[in-house]
């Protein structure tokens, strides 16, 4: 049960008004000091002995749960328009401290504990100096080539280098096979036509050696015949006329 505690009647300075909070309970309980209370001003900071802060409630009701021993077994609880003061229960007044007395042997090691459980990781530290320098180690072993990568794209043409030397003429190759026979041309232009003289090797004659004597004249086809190959035109001389 909670063990409710009068108010005391105290005097309060002249800025505070008539003390409205209310301790239900106030008291030494399991190594804490555990008060409970409430007052008619919500959500403002409350204090313990000057010490201890926290707010109330949207209700106005606080509680303390603390490691604390006030040392006349006397608290004051203060907001900022009102203080209240309680008798703590259970709370011995602490006496004046006694001589010290010998130092007793020291006793046997006791036996090893369970390891506690790990703690929060705390935050990085900040970075050391970087060290010397090791000695370089040994060429590591030759790994195995990788596959071939992707081709990349292509560069920009070069420039067209200078032109070399004429290099030596080769060795004539072997005749190739004869060829077919060609397809028949065009008839040439008409040549211009040739007089033909009395020295014309076509119209001349050797008479039989010992037995000179007159040249046949040539008959007028074949004379035609001629005078066409030559290009002279019929008439213009005679072959009958040559002499030899």
């Amino acid at each position: 049960m909670f063990v409710v505690l009068s108010q005391l009647a105290i005097a309060l300075p002249a800025n505070f008004a008539l003390a409205n909070i209310k301790i239900e309970a106030a008291k030494i309980t399991g190594g804490e000091l555990w008060v409970l209370g409430s007052t008619d001003e919500a959500n403002v900071e409350i204090v313990l002995d000057g010490q201890f802060a926290q707010k109330t409630s949207a209700s106005g009701a606080f509680e303390f749960r603390i490691i604390y021993h006030p040392v006349n077994c006397i608290l004051t609880i203060r907001t900022p328009k009102q203080e209240q003061r309680a008798v703590v229960g259970e709370c011995g007044q602490q006496g004046a401290v006694g001589p010290m007395g010998v130092m007793g042997p020291v006793g046997p090691t006791g036996a090893k504990g369970e390891p506690g459980t790990q703690g929060p990781q705390g935050q990085q530290g900040l970075a050391g100096p970087s060290g010397t320098p090791g000695p370089e180690g040994p060429i590591g072993l030759q790994g195995p080539q990788g596959p071939p990568g992707q081709r990349g794209s292509d560069g920009e043409p070069g420039r067209i280098g200078a032109v070399g030397p004429s290099g030596p003429p080769g060795t004539s190759g072997s005749p190739g096979p004869q060829g077919p026979r060609g397809l028949q041309g065009p008839p040439g232009p008409q040549g211009t036509a040739a007089k033909i003289g009395s020295h014309s090797p076509a119209t001349r004659t050797t008479p039989p050696p010992g037995n000179p004597t007159r040249a046949a004249p040539t008959p007028a086809p074949q004379r035609e015949r001629l005078q066409d190959s030559l290009g002279e035109p019929a008439g213009t001389g005679s072959l009958e006329d040559d002499r030899y």
